[in-house]
């Protein structure tokens, strides 16, 4: 089991230093997506241990899986994510900067924008990428000062917003910050 247990959180694998619930948190422990509790046939079946972070699984995740007969979580190697984009940020800058993601309903993907939403509000998915957000902003504030006090133009820090959306690789662990820098960028 030790070493089924390493081969999943310690994969051979570039870019896997975020949890697949999530995409902030880094993967420290193996969920079990249908619970050992209630199939003890599949706790040690490799495709229904998920390497996550402690906080989806212990804070948030629990044993509650499944609601009406619908699932509640994506299942990470087995859900195929759709090409659209399933968050949107908004930022509203006034004498403070306020930030939040929503899901994105999919006309053509119903059962897994479902599944989407309910993963999304069970793992506070949204209080948690603010504050990854807010995080970021912190990070960059010298950068947008600095560009900012160029030309004065909030033009160019746009600009410079766009430029680092677009440097993200497009997949779902940097999708947050491509979004938030996008609505950023459009945000005057």
């Amino acid at each position: 089991m030790s070493a089924l247990r390493d081969e999943l959180l310690y994969p051979e694998l570039e870019d896997f230093d975020e949890c697949p619930y999530c995409g902030i948190g880094e993967p420290t422990t193996l969920d079990h997506y249908l619970p050992k509790e209630e199939f003890p046939e599949f706790s040690v079946l490799s495709t229904n241990l998920i390497p996550v972070c402690g906080v989806c699984n212990s804070n948030y995740k629990g044993r509650i899986w499944i609601k009406n007969g619908n699932r509640l979580f994506l299942h990470t190697y087995y859900d195929q994510f759709p090409d659209e984009y399933l968050l949107e940020a908004s930022v509203t800058v006034t004498n403070k900067v306020v930030i939040n993601f929503s899901t994105i309903f999919v006309a053509a993907e119903p059962y897994f924008c479902n599944i989407f939403n309910h993963h999304f509000d069970k793992l506070c998915l949204n209080k948690r990428y603010k504050r990854k957000a807010s995080a970021e902003i912190i990070r960059k504030r010298r950068s947008l000062e600095r560009v900012y006090r160029r030309n004065n133009s909030a033009n160019d820090i746009s600009n410079f917003l766009r430029e680092e959306a677009n440097g993200l690789e497009i997949d779902y662990s940097k999708i947050i910050g491509k979004l938030f820098y996008i609505e950023l960028c459009q945000t005057q």
